[in-house]
């Protein structure tokens, strides 16, 4: 059992660190896998030769005891012993690392600087869109262990990473991303820079994609963007997969490891790749094929670009009858009205610690991306002949807020840039117009 499950590791990138009882097992599997690395004994010793290095997993096979390990890079995976008493770690992080005994080799490997044409390898990660949101979660992935190969757009962004994260690899292309590693992720704005990565036909992911490589893509697009891109990716390599992985959590959940990723893809493809979902996130839920991911978020967003103008009207309403908001927020957070954006992301400057509405609205989820959002949601509806008139509302006061110069700032300024001016009346959208105006966009039915 436990030689073809370590035999189905190597195939797909592993480095593994091997041991059985039956030396002369250990030493077959080493020809036939020549990147492999034997150990003598499967004492605990052997992992904490570096403390980046863990086992991936290790289990009591039949015919003895079989040990696989991988040779990961991060200080921080939490390690806890199974049924079986023997040492697993649940992550999915690995390096191109050749684990010998030798301590500074390993040590030396976090910490080395690196050029593309030496990291050409099954256990890179590629990330493409060093944003707000994709800068903290590359991020964890290099902090996991994960061999790093980045591209942004702006030179800038990718070389601050590398200062960072100097065993981070920058790429001048995605090509070149595409071409080096078996997995990338992207985090891009919107519906024409994923496409522009991925389908560009000079410099784009899928130029020189590998086979067996896997593109998650967490940009917020339309459904059908999403399932265009996969069968572009089909017909250039068959054996090649993308996968619509969206998120929700914001800024602070990039940060924070928090994301829930919704991914367009079956419960059986997701499960191999969990583990490196859970190096940026809490959770990846299987929302089947895909587009679906897309799915998922758009009505996502349309629920949370609601909720936060309803929360904001009633903070606002409060406010003008002589309730602060802080008892009002304890009320609604204990009763039927309490929502994400009335207990996590308040929008009333100072009711909540480490929000944006508490740091003058900088840096989170831009008024600008919500219309965005809101906009493929709306056009969505139309085209399958779906009601959604709040959603339609809600972008035009998203709008409104865009136009007054707020458009960067975090969509839950709608209460300081729509709900909090003087002079609402000059605010307030006229329905027809601005129904017009965003239906002449493409954004509206």
């Amino acid at each position: 059992m436990g030689a073809p499950m370590a035999a189905n590791l190597a195939k797909f990138g592993h480095r593994l660190v091997a041991y059985d009882r039956d030396p002369f097992r250990v030493s077959e599997f080493k020809k036939v896998f020549n990147g492999a690395v034997t150990a003598e004994t499967p004492r605990e010793e052997l992992y904490e030769t570096r403390f980046w290095l863990r086992f991936l997993s290790a289990s009591r096979f039949l015919g003895g005891w079989s040990v696989v390990g991988v040779a990961v890079a991060s200080s921080g995976l939490g390690v806890c012993p199974n049924e079986h008493g023997s040492w697993f770690v649940s992550e999915y992080g690995f390096t191109a690392t050749q684990f010998k005994a030798e301590k500074s080799v390993l040590g030396a490997s976090r910490f080395e600087s690196r050029s593309l044409s030496s990291v050409k390898d099954a256990s890179n990660v590629g990330f493409v869109g060093l944003g707000n949101m994709g800068a903290p979660m590359a991020a964890n992935l290099a902090k996991f262990g994960h061999r790093m190969v980045v591209y942004d757009r702006d030179p800038f962004r990718a070389s601050e990473f590398k200062k960072v994260f100097n065993g981070a690899v920058t790429a001048e292309t995605p090509r070149e991303v595409g071409a080096n590693c078996r997995i990338v992720i992207s985090m891009l704005p919107g519906p024409s820079e994923v496409r522009e990565v991925c389908l560009d036909p000079d410099n784009g992911l899928f130029v020189e994609a590998r086979s067996r490589s896997v593109f998650i893509d967490s940009s917020t697009i339309e459904p059908a963007t999403a399932k265009d891109i996969s069968a572009a990716l089909a017909t250039k390599n068959p054996n090649a997969l993308f996968i619509d992985a969206p998120v929700s959590g914001g800024v602070p959940g990039a940060v924070n490891r928090t994301l829930t990723f919704m991914a367009g893809c079956s419960e059986e493809t997701l499960s191999p790749l969990e583990s490196l979902f859970m190096c940026m996130g809490k959770r990846a839920i299987s929302c089947g094929v895909v587009g679906s991911g897309q799915v998922a978020k758009v009505c996502n967003n349309l629920i949370l670009g609601i909720s936060m103008t309803a929360v904001s009207e009633a903070m606002s309403l409060a406010k003008r009858l002589g309730m602060e908001a802080q008892p009002l927020t304890d009320i609604v957070n204990s009763s039927s009205g309490r929502c994400w954006s009335s207990d996590t992301y308040h929008p009333v400057p100072n009711v909540m610690e480490n929000v944006p509405s508490s740091n003058g609205y900088d840096i989170g989820f831009s008024c600008d991306l919500m219309l965005k959002d809101l906009g493929i949601a709306i056009t969505e509806a139309k085209r399958v002949e779906a009601q959604a008139p709040l959603g339609l509302l809600a972008a035009a006061l998203f709008k409104s807020m865009s136009e007054k110069g707020a458009g960067k700032k975090d969509f839950s300024g709608i209460y300081q840039y729509y709900y909090q001016k003087e002079d609402l009346k000059k605010q307030r959208p006229d329905s027809e117009n601005d129904t017009k105006d965003l239906a002449s966009e493409g954004s509206t039915s």
